[in-house]
């Protein structure tokens, strides 16, 4: 008699885990990340149009910030920066949550360093894009208030200058994109009203309770940050070859006082004096000659006279 072997019985547990290879095989085989879980979840908040729920734009948030670490690890830079940058449009343009959009533009700048993506001409005018997406989010939020805008305005700045420096290192322009300059540049300027008006009714406030209290008005750092703020300001735009932009904004502050005109003055310098001859200096060291020329006569012919 001949005897046959019965053929083992696969376990059910064994016949799941082959069909979740399959399928796994199948979905690679075809491109696709259509059946990851997550993918699929994060694609569902981004498309509903009715939902624009802060709770939401999170839990798009961490979906998003998982997939770009994901894509990193497994060495698709190119997915991960433009995942990024995807979701935090449509956070921004269509969501309108600029403070949540704000930590995954902070993910976006990490990464591009970490992928040593390279600063190209796409990549400028898309931060272009963001600036413009974010400053209009902040705006139309009316339910923040003054601080917070003033916070999100912060973090705006922080971003450019990550933005900035890393157009320094990776980029083909020494001291960075132009374009990215003038993005800083205008923001800073912005910044600096921003918190001049928030120092002016600080200290507004302040000398009140002072004078209620009988004691006297501590002046001491007042506008710290503006001067700063500004100077940073005109630098950006020095390297940004924007003359005309650095030449409106100085006409927008106040001439020299007598005291500050007179010869050998104990007093600080006029500060739009000081900021033309920062711009001058800065358009000098970088041997741009041109636009110092520029400038020089713009300030003499419709500022100074």
């Amino acid at each position: 008699n001949i005897r046959t072997r019965t053929p083992p019985t696969m376990s059910a547990a064994a016949a799941r885990r082959r069909k979740q290879l399959a399928k796994k095989a199948s979905a690679e085989a075809s491109g696709g990340e259509g059946t990851d879980p997550v993918s699929a979840r994060l694609q569902s908040l981004l498309s509903d149009e009715s939902d624009k729920s802060e709770e939401t734009a999170y839990e798009a948030l961490q979906l998003a910030q998982s997939q770009v670490r994901r894509f990193v690890k497994t060495g698709k830079y190119d997915d991960a920066t433009q995942l990024a940058y995807d979701v935090s449009m449509t956070l921004l343009e269509k969501m309108g949550r600029a403070s949540v959009a704000s930590q995954l533009l902070n993910l976006l700048v990490q990464v591009l360093n970490e992928t040593h993506t390279e600063c190209t001409p796409e990549w400028t005018a898309r931060f272009a894009k963001i600036d413009a997406a974010y400053r209009a989010a902040v705006t139309a939020d009316a339910t923040i208030d003054a601080e917070e805008r003033e916070r999100l305005g912060r973090l705006h700045l922080q971003f450019l200058r990550g933005v900035v420096k890393w157009s320094d290192n990776l980029g083909t322009v020494r001291y960075g994109a132009q374009d990215l300059h003038e993005l800083l540049g205008n923001q800073c300027w912005r910044m600096a009203g921003a918190y001049q008006e928030e120092d002016s009714r600080a200290a507004a406030a302040a000398a009140a309770a002072a004078q209620q209290a009988g004691g006297d008005v501590d002046e001491e750092d007042e506008d710290a940050s503006v001067p700063w703020l500004r100077c940073e300001a005109v630098t950006h735009l020095s390297l940004a070859e924007k003359p005309s932009s650095i030449a409106s904004y100085l006409k927008t502050l106040p001439a020299p006082t007598a005291d500050e005109l007179k010869m050998g003055h104990d007093c600080p310098a006029s500060e739009r004096d000081a900021l033309l001859t920062r711009s001058v200096l800065v358009l000098c060291a970088v041997e741009n000659l041109r636009d110092a020329n520029i400038l020089l006569r713009t300030y003499i012919a419709d500022i100074e006279s």
